[in-house]
């Protein structure tokens, strides 16, 4: 199984991009930490401890020093080690996105154990079959969402709120915690008709952050906007990303504040990296009028869905020639795979938005049915192999077992099937060709076709149905469905789309 692209370096057009996209303080040269810390909590505590004052998180009105949300997350740390003890275990998180999320996040992380973010907008039954997976002794809230997570977990017991926490020490508790001890837990679409745990470690969290920073040249002077839900795998890039460096986080609540705010939102915040899928990136930009639009905003991070050739000329037409665009092609399992990077000037060699060559720590595979790889220029399953890769599936080994391989050439790599079909230039490019299973991404979130065929069938109502992608107009995914009801006349469209809202989040 051994691949061309290990240990290959970027084409020059691609590495002159990197390393012209610094932030305007950084004076030419790369902002380098000691990225040797064997967990997360002792990273961001040497960032506590060289910008105590510098803004950590701000969400709206309310903000944080990275010396204030370390103050904060450390009386939490203490709260549940006091009432839960040492042992590592999962603590789901019931927030909006606000600052108290990031003191329960970086909390749970300082006490050794990992956090489950729930949300607060899905469905109480999805939410409480995660909770039935993890068999979680508590959620941990805030008083706005207490009497939500009495529904989800009705023993008052069970709920710790941090507005209530007093008289516990502010001091970093330094508990031990190991590089692959577990960091959080996310869960997604599952083939079963429930959703499915990804685990993630402290050391990839530090490698995949490490990677994003060098790529984008992540400096303390940075504003990092992110866009998707604090529930979804991809706010935690941007989380570490900005929080392991220095940098100021602003998330941006879409389900709150939608669309039409998103430009005053950059415009009053000094945005200066923000990471977006194509598809909202699309609908706001062609809002903007064609120009230099936000000069201070020098890299996009794009990903989780697909990317045309449009969006870039989007990209070109509507801000300034020195920023830059990365569109990376990423797993909740593996962290992003591969990236591309664009400026105004980029040229395609065809009119297809390649997913890019691999990341350093990546050796990216394209896999025959027999698991051999396939010579340059055929088409194959993606397949990524890598020394930082997720543990597995909550309590799923099967699932584990079937996704993830041993790599026969090195026992301590294993490779993940992405279940993408994508083809490998001579240079090492890849480009993406579609799913070989029955999985989708929509809005930029992975989507098992047979979780909704499941969740259609429990209407009681239907005797068949099929869910499908379909590419509209705008080359977007969206989801169909075709339906034979039991009896005539069958159920109205409303009546089943308030069925599926009872156990499904809304983008499925």
């Amino acid at each position: 199984m051994k691949s061309d692209t290990k240990g290959r370096d970027l084409p020059a057009a691609q590495q002159a991009i990197i390393d012209r996209c610094l932030h305007p303080s950084a004076e030419g040269t790369e902002y380098i930490y000691d990225w040797s810390a064997r967990n997360l909590p002792e990273r961001f505590e040497t960032i506590v401890d060289d910008h105590p004052n510098r803004l950590a998180i701000k969400v709206g009105q309310q903000s944080l020093t990275y010396a204030e949300l370390n103050q904060a997350a450390n009386r939490v740390a203490h709260m549940l080690l006091d009432q839960r003890g040492d042992d590592p275990e999962p603590i789901p998180l019931l927030f909006e996105t606000g600052v108290d999320f990031f003191v329960a996040l970086w909390g749970v992380l300082k006490a050794g154990k990992f956090y489950v973010p729930l949300d607060i907008t899905y469905p109480e039954e999805r939410n409480r079959q995660i909770l039935e997976d993890l068999e979680a002794p508590l959620i941990l809230t805030n008083q706005a969402n207490h009497t939500l997570a009495q529904a989800l977990l009705p023993t008052s017991d069970g709920i710790l709120t941090i507005d209530s926490i007093a008289h516990t020490p502010t001091t970093n508790p330094h508990k031990p915690i190991p590089p692959d001890a577990y960091a959080y837990v996310v869960f997604t679409s599952g083939s079963t008709g429930r959703p499915k745990g990804v685990i993630i470690n402290h050391k990839d969290v530090l490698n995949f952050s490490r990677s994003m920073s060098n790529h984008s040249h992540l400096c303390p002077q940075d504003c990092v906007g992110f866009t998707s839900s604090i529930s979804f795998n991809g706010a935690a890039s941007s989380i570490f990303a900005a929080h392991l460096v220095g940098a100021g986080l602003y998330p941006f609540d879409m389900k709150q504040r939608g669309s039409d705010e998103i430009s005053s939102w950059v415009g009053d915040e000094q945005i200066t990296i923000f990471t977006i899928v194509p598809s909202l990136f699309r609908q706001w930009a062609a809002t903007l009028p064609v120009g230099e639009n936000f000069p201070w905003l020098r890299f996009f991070r794009l990903g989780a869905e697909k990317m045309f050739v449009s969006d870039w000329e989007l990209f070109r037409d509507r801000f300034a020639p020195t920023a830059c665009i990365r569109f990376g092609y990423a797993a909740s399992e593996s962290k992003i795979i591969t990236h591309f990077h664009m400026t105004a000037e980029t040229e395609f060699v065809e009119n297809q938005m390649p997913i890019g060559y691999a990341v350093r720590s990546i050796d990216v595979l394209i896999l025959d049915e027999q698991r051999n790889v396939v010579p340059v220029g055929q088409v194959g399953e993606i397949g990524a192999r890598s020394h930082f890769m997720s543990p597995g599936y909550w309590r799923r080994p099967d699932l584990t077992d079937a996704k993830f391989l041993p790599d026969p050439d090195d026992p301590t790599a294993r490779i993940y099937l992405t279940g993408d079909l994508g083809v490998m230039r001579p240079d090492g490019c890849i480009y993406f060709l579609g799913r070989r299973d029955f999985q989708a991404k929509i809005r930029g979130h992975r989507v098992e076709i047979v979780e909704i065929e499941a969740a259609l069938m429990a209407t009681g109502s239907l005797a068949e149905v099929v869910v499908m992608a379909q590419t509209d107009a705008n080359g977007e995914d969206r989801l169909a469905a075709w339906l034979a009801p039991h009896s005539w006349p069958p159920p109205t469209v409303n009546e089943i789309r308030r069925h599926l809202g009872q156990t499904l989040p809304d983008y499925m």
